[in-house]
């Protein structure tokens, strides 16, 4: 699946960038982290929480959504996939550049939710996890992990 990501990706996302001047801020390296496992584990867990995977779909695969009864955004991400308390502050930093890198390629949007920028997949988001066989309605075998956590890489 790596591989279908990967190609996905060239051809289909990086010529969505918003504007070249855009891309261009992010960094040199912005299209290594949107090519990278940490980026697409990201971009999955983004898109489980998305209304495109119904909560009926993840069920079926022994899944469910986490972020129902919580704000869901770069603060609340980073604290969820970190083991340790005291790296929460590395982990939302790096969220929130991926979530960066992500908007500038119109996978997610952040949308104003009271006092708290709520992550949200795009259609692009969807299309991307569709194409490379990641649906649950497309493919019930498929595998969409549970937010077990995950370390983060410190900037």
């Amino acid at each position: 699946m790596r591989e279908r990501y990967r190609d996905y990706v060239i051809e289909n996302v990086i010529p969505l960038c918003r504007s070249s001047e855009e891309c261009d801020a992010l960094g040199k390296n912005h299209h290594d982290t949107l090519l990278g496992s940490e980026f697409h584990h990201l971009m999955l867990i983004i898109w489980k929480e998305s209304p495109f995977v119904t909560a009926a779909e993840l069920a079926a695969l022994g899944s469910s959504k986490v972020f129902r009864d919580i704000p869901f955004n770069c603060h609340s991400l980073g604290l969820y996939l970190v083991d340790d308390t005291t790296t929460v502050s590395a982990a939302t930093q790096q969220v929130r550049k991926h979530v960066a890198i992500a908007m500038a390629y119109q996978l997610v949007q952040q949308e104003q939710q009271g006092r708290s920028l709520e992550l949200r997949a795009t259609q692009h988001l969807n299309d991307l996890f569709l194409a490379i066989g990641s649906a649950p309605a497309r493919d019930r075998t498929a595998q969409v992990p549970n937010h077990s956590p995950v370390v983060i890489a410190k900037p």
